[in-house]
């Protein structure tokens, strides 16, 4: 059994401007994302907005540039060379996944709020989001305090496989008594048996 004393504060977050880019009915890529065809016909995003769809159909060029699979470059009218950016398989719509930017930065479902790389979008009272810092936390109903993944919310705590009642989290083996105390429990007292002409098992 474990229980933290202290939730983790929501902080705010930073205000992006993002929104989805509909690939088809049933598939999604990040508004700074293309939408390209992978190699088995289905849908892929490359990292990169209006990007140019490589032939190969496994990576994508920046606009304005030339894909060069043999040279696994893009080449620009300037001459000048980029690497190829490899496509990544796009989302299905509706799904609840950690969308993230170029910089690592988590998407938080409103689409146009981030949170830093490792936390997690929380919805706050006043219906925008802000940050828990530990990654696929849990957000507690008071919209103002978090829990790390497998924890639950219990008034100050953050608990796991604990018993709380009022303001008080008892650690295995207690419960709660009056006054917010935890209380340790009461022994049960083994039944010991003999066997005659034996020793106590």
């Amino acid at each position: 059994m474990r229980f933290l004393y202290l939730f983790f504060f929501l902080s705010a977050v930073i205000v992006v401007s993002v929104t989805a880019n509909q690939c088809d009915k049933e598939t999604t890529c990040g508004d700074d994302e293309t939408c390209c065809k992978l190699g088995d016909n289905t849908w892929g995003c490359c990292p990169m907005p209006q990007a140019v769809c490589c032939d190969d159909r496994s990576h994508c060029c920046p606009s304005g540039t030339t894909c060069d699979p043999q040279g696994s470059r893009c080449i620009g009218e300037d001459n000048q060379h980029t690497p190829m950016r490899k496509k990544k398989p796009a989302r299905k719509t509706g799904t609840t996944v950690v969308e993230k930017n170029e910089f690592d930065e988590v998407i938080c479902p409103d689409k146009s709020s981030k949170c830093p790389d490792g936390s997690t979008c929380c919805l706050l009272e006043q219906g925008t989001y802000g940050c828990c810092p530990v990654p696929n936390a849990v957000c507690c109903a008071d919209m103002l305090h978090c829990c790390p993944n497998g924890f639950q919310c219990h008034g100050q705590f953050c608990s796991q496989n604990a018993v709380c009642c009022e303001n008080t989290c008892c650690p295995g083996g207690y419960h709660c008594v009056a006054g917010g105390k935890c209380e340790k429990h009461a022994r049960t007292m083994r039944n010991r048996f003999w066997n005659k002409d034996e020793e106590e098992i």
